[in-house]
């Protein structure tokens, strides 16, 4: 999905609440993101050029900027574990075919006393986007069982405009100890909703062209062309009401 304003919000409370200093951070980024606000620019390049971040890492299988080209359905490399204070994952865990094994490495490559943040899609929204959906009360077994703090919980669509059907958890947890994740099985106790009828994976350049045009709308609204504004916003409401 990747960095929204209502995401980076999110991200800087969770940062100012546990009392972060950016150039203290040693970030482990799941997923080669980009900051949607800032006409796509790399997040590696946002956090390392303008929070001066100590240490950015970010870990997606398609190895784009700059990203460790790892599979996170498998355990990642020793040197990546117990070595970051701060893990994110803005869209991509959905994605991710072994559930257990990708929330085994967020846990071992967050150090205790480390934060660790998911923005991902709930039930009944996001259609078609992936195959595993996510709800509080998942979150908040599974802080129970690994003994995480939860910092900040909640619903809400990550975009400051509106979109439809969007709606996401944001959950913030607090890695109190470096004790082992939980076992596979404990782990399949817990609730994720998976359609095994749908695709996991979304194609990374359909994806962008779907960004591109999301982007439009906000060029027309933004315009001065009365006219070109209200086609626009008949057609939105079109889809608005079908969907």
């Amino acid at each position: 999905m990747g960095l929204t304003a209502k995401v980076i919000a999110f991200q800087e409370k969770i940062i100012q609440k546990v009392g972060f200093h950016w150039q203290k951070v040693r970030m482990c980024e799941l997923g080669a993101m980009c900051m949607r606000t800032m006409n796509d620019l790399p997040a590696k390049k946002y956090y390392i050029e303008e929070k001066k971040v100590l240490e950015h890492v970010s870990i997606d299988w398609n190895g784009m900027f700059g990203s460790l080209p790892i599979n996170l359905s498998f355990p990642v490399p020793k040197e990546l574990l117990n070595r970051f204070n701060l893990v994110t994952d803005y869209g991509t865990i959905e994605h991710v075919d072994n559930q257990y094994q990708v929330f085994k490495n967020v846990h071992d490559v967050c150090s205790m006393n480390g934060v660790i943040i998911h923005t991902l899609p709930t039930l009944n929204y996001w259609k078609d986007h992936c195959k595993y959906f996510y709800s509080k009360d998942f979150f908040v077994e599974l802080a129970r069982v690994c003994d995480y703090k939860i910092l900040d919980l909640e619903i809400k669509n990550p975009y400051n405009a509106f979109a439809p059907k969007t709606k996401m958890v944001f959950i913030a947890f607090l890695k109190n100890n470096n004790n082992e994740f939980i076992s596979e099985k404990d782990f399949n106790e817990l609730e994720i909703f998976e359609f095994k009828n749908l695709n996991n994976t979304f194609s990374y350049y359909l994806e962008k062209i779907l960004w591109k045009l999301w982007g439009l709308r906000y060029y027309i609204l933004n315009s001065h062309n009365k006219n070109l504004k209200r086609i626009f916003r008949k057609i939105l409401n079109k889809f608005i009401r079908r969907s």
